[in-house]
């Protein structure tokens, strides 16, 4: 193959194995149609990932165990998000940017660590005696200082969105460029035409700060990345060329100091000098991890390979070939995200825009490549449904049969909740554990009357409080509020409606109003994170009551129903179409590069990668 030349496709299926797919039924929402950038993973097949009331909580999901919680709460909808080496950073639509660090997230004199975790300790509470309305305030003063802690440090940067976040630390296993960053950076690519290079130890240690560089660009930045060894920084636009900068030493009032040069501009494969179409641009761009290849995807669905020693080296030509999505030349078929796999199995994964994840092999010229519809069938695997407790609007956790019994408000009346689950299906435990649920048999809450009253007292005090503010709202407005129409158009005739003023205001639910409830059911039942019980094990059950079911048992549609319409959307939100279930929304390899997960509309999922096939040739299906 000469150098330049397109490369030729041989179909295989060897590099991950489509019948380990394990799908997590827990939405990775994007909240752009082209951003689609928003899964990480940080240490051992630990998964970050956006959601929450208005998908503005920053999730973490250990796979290993299928615990999620909520690492931080932000002020804003996060358009992008990157995890690295202890850190998760976002950005914003108004140009926020976020940085935490992970390793500090439980500070001294944290509220859970203060509180005695013994219910019966924390709560004038008693299974044999109703709970009286006078110590709700104190529940939900708790609640809300558990809330505070959470909040997320932010921000506003730049002045216009920022479209990507990527991060860049000193090397540990070779030594760094000289003149490199002596310190982690997060490199934030934006929508004003700039490029903001932010130390990550300034944000943490101080209220306000300014960008260690600002690089201006002709057009919208989409991305922009830092190589391994700290010498070029890149920058993919919404025009057809590919951006390099050098770091080199500057000198400035006798002191020895180093700056970001442009280098040189290279128009990539498949895009045009002129083009001001929507598929302009690229937004997908990787080092591989020595630092040797460069990848960057367009919107036509074309992804180029570069041999970074060219940048640098005028006599060699930088462009090693190019190869195409499965889909080129459609929108269905653009490049969203990409990253090379850790690890000695040297292989390039990316997304598609819908449904589609395709991975190359490095070894053979990247002629060898595997393609992937997430949503296959036929191909299996295991599903697992994880409840994101802070999306789901409380309401619609109510019987099916009790939905035709409304309120004049349109809200679902506050039955005792012993005569609501008066039935003999089979329930889940707890969503507000975090933990996939399973099938079990429980009594039910008829034996707890003051915890029922105590939850319909929360439940529907909150209700009409919200349900008075929305109607007074209207008469100030001289108007009715009304869904929007994406909104409207996924309720079905059969669920409580939730008032538009419900979700954009704060002052009515709250930000987050499903946690109060999480704080009284733990405090009632112990704490969200103990190990769900086995009823085969009797050990230490002799002190700690019995979970009792709060979800219904649901189908995997009905789930998912649940799911997407217990979230709102970002009022920000730009789709040129509705959402669809199989919109990815990212990718990340596992710290070891044995897994591959895909974020999509409808769940994240889980590869793995053909361990064996690597050691030998892979195989090939003649077109």
């Amino acid at each position: 193959m000469g150098g330049g030349d397109e490369a030729p496709l041989y179909p295989t299926d060897a590099f991950v194995q489509k019948q380990s797919k394990t799908h997590y039924h827990i939405p990775v929402r994007s909240q752009h149609w082209q951003l689609r950038s928003l899964i990480s993973v940080e240490r051992r097949n630990i998964l970050y990932f956006p959601g929450g009331t208005k998908n503005n909580h920053i999730l973490k999901l250990d796979t290993d165990t299928n615990n999620l919680e909520t690492v931080r709460i932000l002020s804003f909808s996060p358009r992008c998000l990157v995890a690295k080496n202890g850190w998760v950073c976002c950005g914003g639509e108004t140009g926020e940017f976020t940085a935490v660090r992970l390793d500090r997230r439980h500070e001294p004199g944290d509220l859970d660590m203060q509180l005695d975790l013994d219910p019966d300790a924390r709560l004038p509470l008693s299974l044999d005696h109703p709970m009286s309305e006078s110590s709700m305030p104190s529940l939900l003063e708790r609640a809300a200082s558990r809330s505070k802690l959470l909040m997320a440090k932010s921000m506003k940067l730049v002045r216009d969105r920022v479209n990507c976040i990527t991060l860049w630390f000193p090397p540990v296993d070779n030594p760094p460029w000289d003149g490199a960053h002596s310190e982690p950076v997060a490199v934030l690519a934006n929508n004003d035409k700039t490029v903001a290079i932010v130390s990550l130890n300034d944000f943490e240690d101080n209220e306000k700060i300014d960008p260690l560089h600002t690089l201006t660009y002709p057009d919208f930045v989409n991305r922009a990345l830092i190589s391994p060894d700290g010498r070029l920084l890149i920058a993919i636009l919404d025009d057809p060329y590919l951006y390099v900068h050098e770091r080199i030493e500057s000198t400035s009032g006798g002191q020895k100091q180093y700056k970001w040069e442009y280098r040189d501009s290279y128009l990539l494969k498949s895009q045009r000098r002129n083009d001001v179409s929507q598929s302009r641009g690229s937004f997908a761009a990787c080092f591989s991890n020595s630092g040797a290849y460069l990848a960057v995807g367009t919107q036509y669905g074309t992804i180029s390979i570069f041999d970074v020693s060219g940048f640098t080296d005028r006599a060699k030509n930088p462009f090693i070939t190019s190869f195409q999505s499965s889909r080129p030349e459609t929108l269905v078929g653009a490049i969203r995200d990409m990253a090379f796999s850790p690890g000695p199995y040297d292989l390039l994964a990316w997304t598609e825009d819908r449904a589609r994840v395709g991975i190359a092999d490095i070894r053979n010229g990247f002629i060898y490549r595997q393609h992937i519809d997430i949503g296959d069938k036929e191909d299996g695997g295991q599903q697992i449904r994880i409840f994101d407790g802070n999306a789901i609007d409380p309401r619609l956790l109510r019987q099916r049969s009790d939905r035709d019994d409304r309120s004049p408000n349109g809200f679902a009346t506050t039955a005792s909740t012993s005569d609501r689950l008066r039935d003999d299906r089979p329930r889940y435990d707890s969503p507000l554990a975090g933990r996939e649920s399973s099938r079990t048999e429980s009594p039910s809450l008829e034996s707890s009357p003051g915890l029922s009253r105590a939850i319909d007292l929360f439940l529907g005090s909150t209700i009409d409080r919200a349900a008075a503010r929305a109607e007074r709202d209207q008469e100030a407005n001289g108007s009715s509020q009304r869904l929007p129409a994406q909104n409207a158009a996924s309720t079905t005739p059969g669920d409580p409606p939730i008032p538009r003023s419900n979700r954009s205001r704060r002052s009515d639910w709250g930000l987050h109003r499903f946690d109060d409830l999480e704080a009284l059911y733990s405090l009632a039942y112990g704490s969200p994170s103990d190990p769900i019980r086995n009823d085969n094990d009797n050990t230490n059950n002799n002190n700690r009551r019995d979970r009792t079911p709060f979800v219904a048992f649901l189908s995997d549609r009905e789930f998912d129903n649940l799911m997407r319409r217990g979230s709102s959307i970002d009022d920000r939100e730009v789709h040129q179409v509705p959402p669809q279930p199989d919109n990815t929304s990212g990718l990340a390899w596992s710290e070891d590069g044995r897994l591959l997960f895909v974020g999509a509309q409808n769940g994240i999922y889980e590869y793995r990668v053909n361990i064996m096939g690597r050691k030998l040739q892979p195989s090939i299906t003649l077109r």
